[in-house]
């Protein structure tokens, strides 16, 4: 079909009809609809997540142990672990023999402290709480443990080695009151009257001490009373040495008084119950200072005894082989 057209000044021409070649021109597409709930089938999320084990923290009987994070008793423990775990014994060292054997090995108080005299006649519970706040602590050779002057903070046992007790004077001359060794107990003078500490304390040699802090242990005594009485007897034996020491310095000769230190040190200050010890590890330089006299006179006095029968000289120490007759050199 052809569409005549006349145009002004022009010769008439046919202008083909191409309208049936071409698509009509799209309208304006409408909005879509919002998607009806109902009808939508894409899958619901809550649902997918509620059985996807690997994130659903429920346990599912049919996953191993060792996958996943499932809040199960089940589960390995390296991947769930306890929110309050016991107590490693070796990092917290409870002296307790009462512990719970399944927490692995436990400390307690060495032999040779319960084995003293003042230890051993302490009631059961008060020596199983004394033994719950007992701290181990070591010290090197020649370590401080504490100085004349020092706040009071509880009391020690030597379990190894020996602490050596004394003062130095402003003029630099240095006193020597003890050489405390296995199973002594010290330090109980300031837990009494709350007093700075009187003499200085050093590690004569690698020490293992158990230690009684000042807080705790007041609070211990606060809660029974009657055990007050256990640490004013221990106070009491060594106000009773310190009045044998002051006749021996007053009224017996240097002899004599020698004889009466190397017994008294070879009973362990009072601690050992009915025995004595054989090796006395005390260089002759400490028994001098002890007793005041110089280590000449001290050297020659126990070649006396050795000549006598009543001991042995050793490198370091003095091997007693006769303690009865050492009493008898005393009087």
């Amino acid at each position: 079909m052809a569409i005549m057209m006349h145009l002004p000044g022009a010769r008439r021409c046919r202008v083909p009809d191409t309208r049936s070649r071409f698509s009509p021109m799209p309208s304006a597409a409408a909005p879509d609809p919002p998607p009806d709930p109902s009808s939508d089938p894409s899958p619901d999320l809550s649902s997918d997540l509620s059985s996807d084990p690997r994130l659903n923290p429920r346990p599912d009987p049919h996953l191993g142990p060792q996958f996943g994070p499932q809040i199960n008793p089940q589960l390995n423990p390296p991947l769930n672990p306890p929110l309050n775990p016991p107590l490693n014994p070796q990092l917290n060292p409870q002296l307790d023999p009462q512990l719970d054997p399944q927490l692995g090995p436990q400390l307690s108080l060495p032999p040779v402290l319960r084995a003293g005299n003042w230890f051993a006649a302490l009631p059961p519970d008060m020596q199983a709480a004394l033994a719950r706040i007992a701290v181990p602590r070591r010290l090197r050779e020649g370590e401080r443990l504490f100085a004349r002057g020092d706040a009071p903070d509880g009391i020690y046992g030597v379990a190894e080695g020996a602490v050596r007790i004394g003062a130095v004077s402003a003029r630099g001359k240095e006193s020597l009151l003890a050489i405390v060794e296995p199973p002594q107990w010290f330090g109980e003078i300031a837990l009494f009257d709350g007093q700075p500490r009187t003499h200085d304390a050093a590690a004569e040699g690698p020490a293992l001490l158990l230690h009684l802090a000042q807080a705790p242990l007041l609070a211990l005594l606060q809660a029974h009373p009657p055990w007050w009485r256990a640490f004013a007897l221990l106070l009491t034996q060594k106000l009773r040495t310190t009045f044998l020491v002051m006749e021996e310095s007053a009224s017996l000769p240097a002899a004599g008084r020698l004889a009466r230190r190397l017994v008294i040190i070879a009973e362990g200050y009072g601690e050992y119950k009915d025995r004595s010890r054989r090796i006395v590890n005390v260089p002759q330089e400490q028994l001098a200072l002890m007793l005041a006299l110089s280590r000449q006179t001290v050297n020659q006095i126990l070649k006396q005894f050795e000549a006598e029968g009543a001991i042995v000289l050793s490198r370091g120490g003095i091997e007693i082989l006769d303690i009865a007759k050492l009493r008898g050199m005393a009087k």
